[in-house]
């Protein structure tokens, strides 16, 4: 594990931990493994709750906010064949000082191929080059003044120095809050341990003094059968399905056949309220709350560093392709209507037949221009879940049982899922294959009473999660979704922060388009 401070002015700046497992995190490769951490202070009192999660990734990320003190990471992961390790990392949160420049820590990192970085513990064999970057803060503009850094990079097995030279300095629009950022040609940098001594410099003399130790490390790529493009080497096959899975599979599908007629043509009330979170420890019952008063709609909590509300219809439309799709009809942003909705509306359920999947396409990407972020995303749809068991997909996944719950008086099944082949169900801005993951709560009759539908990008590293709940509406004889919950981590462009979305659905019932002369209405 890597840490690095992040100075940014406040009482409690921010921590990026990261957490490299096995030798996936060198090569890039997929690997599933479930990873626990927790962070102590110095008296041993644990800061915030463990996070447990199921990652699919080259490297774990998280970001946290921490008052001055020493502290202990501690890390444990348990990879796809049932491999055990953990381990412990000690590390120090300084106070700023109250007139000179704070300096943070220092974080290696890689190009990935669309440029965004990707962060590194270590740093794998013949690796072309690794960039090396340290947070400056300043109190004031003045502080920055005649900044500037010197990098050196030794090799500690044999003390021969690799690398000297000046870092860039890049500063904000402030100009309180400076980078430092060099690229090391490790290339033919032979394997072993090394050092990166940081000197931060004011006006030529030395100030502050940074070091970040890391190794590099041989990678071994095992020769692998040639695959076609549609095989996914993410980690070992489930195991063989049961006849209690085969069971418990065919009713789903059957329900979800049924699901998708029958639902078709209802609408509910969405009240969908998205946060950029910068710390993990927030009242989530308070920042992802719906608040009637549109003054109050973007006021921050702590921890936020901006929030939006979107009240919209959410339709459900079926495809000329088939699929039952979930349609975003925007309302109001911040309680501020949106322009043009009747009209959008109008076109689509006036015009007969099934909506094209262009104009589907159309329909989802004019919802998700209201999104936070820079994540360009279309899968905040709260029937997400439901695609794995469509007949035209379910055989591109391998499913596992994951045990038994109990939901609102109910006994599911816990079916664990994962896409092993393309086409897949997303696709990059590229139009490449984003394979997902996730668990289907299933009662006894197929039903899906809940769902966690899961991706991660593999170059951007990226990771979504989507958390649905349904519960009947006596009504109309359904089980529809009553409440989503996102989370966008690992983003790139701010890797610090996360996005996190709670939608709630109320006022269930089936549209129907009216016509009288020379007007049309939507009920």
């Amino acid at each position: 594990v890597a840490t690095t401070l992040v100075p940014d002015g406040s009482a409690q700046p921010k921590v990026l931990m990261a957490a490299a497992v096995g030798a996936s995190a060198l090569s890039g490769r997929y690997a599933r493994t479930r990873l626990a951490y927790e962070v102590l202070d110095s008296d041993g009192r644990r800061y915030g709750e463990t996070e447990e999660v199921d990652a699919v990734t080259p490297l774990y990320t998280v970001a946290m906010r921490l008052r001055p003190g020493r502290y202990r990471l501690k890390v444990a992961a348990k990879d796809a064949e049932g491999r055990l390790g953990s381990v412990e990392h000690p590390f120090e949160v300084t106070t700023a000082p109250p007139d000179g420049l704070h300096v943070g820590g220092a974080m290696l990192f890689r190009d990935g191929l669309d440029g965004t970085p990707i962060l590194l513990v270590d740093v794998p064999e013949a690796e072309r080059e690794v960039g090396v970057h340290v947070f400056l803060h300043g109190p004031q503009r003045a502080a920055m003044d005649g900044v500037g850094a010197n990098v050196e990079v030794t090799h500690v097995d044999d003390g021969v120095s690799r690398f000297n030279a000046p870092m860039a300095v890049t500063c904000d629009k402030v100009g309180t809050g400076c980078e430092l950022d060099a690229s090391l040609p490790t290339a033919r940098w032979p394997v072993g341990r090394y050092r990166a001594d940081i000197t931060v410099l004011k006006n030529g003399a030395a100030t502050a003094r940074v070091s970040r130790a890391f190794e590099v490390v041989a990678v071994v790529r095992a020769e692998a059968p040639a695959a076609s493009p549609t095989t996914t080497s993410a980690a070992p096959a489930f195991a063989p399905r049961s006849a209690v899975l085969d069971g418990v599979l065919s009713k789903a599908t059957a329900y979800v056949e049924t699901f998708a007629t029958r639902a078709m043509s209802t609408v509910s009330e969405e009240h969908y309220v998205q946060a950029i979170v910068d710390s993990p420890i927030i009242d989530r019952s308070v920042a992802l709350a719906w608040r009637d008063n549109p003054d109050e709609s973007r006021k921050r909590t702590p921890g936020v560093a901006m929030r939006r509300q979107i009240a919209a219809d959410m339709l459900m439309v079926k495809s000329d392709a088939g699929y039952l799709v979930p349609y975003r009809d925007v309302a109001t942003v911040d309680g501020r209507p949106v322009k043009d909705r009747d009209a959008r509306a109008m076109q689509l359920f006036t015009s007969g037949g099934a909506p094209s999947s262009a104009t589907l396409k159309r329909i989802t990407e004019e919802g998700a221009r209201y999104n936070l972020g820079n994540v360009r995303r279309t899968v905040n749809v709260p029937t997400m879940g439901l695609l794995v068991l469509n007949p035209r997909h379910i055989g591109r996944f391998e499913f596992e049982m994951a045990g038994n719950e109990t939901l609102d008086g109910v006994e599911t099944s816990v079916v664990r899922f994962r896409e092993k082949r393309g086409p897949t169900l997303i696709h990059t801005g590229r139009g490449d294959d984003v394979f997902s993951f996730g668990r289907l709560w299933l009662a006894a009759d197929g039903s899906v009473r809940q769902s966690a539908f899961q991706i991660e990008e593999r170059e951007s590293g990226v990771r979504i999660r989507v958390d649905v709940a349904y519960r009947n509406v006596p009504a109309l004889g359904l089980l529809l979704p009553v409440e989503m919950r996102e989370t966008y981590t690992n983003v790139p462009g701010d890797r610090l922060r996360s996005i996190e979305s709670r939608a709630t659905y109320q006022n269930f019932r089936v549209f129907t388009v009216t016509t009288s002369e020379g007007a049309a209405e939507i009920r």
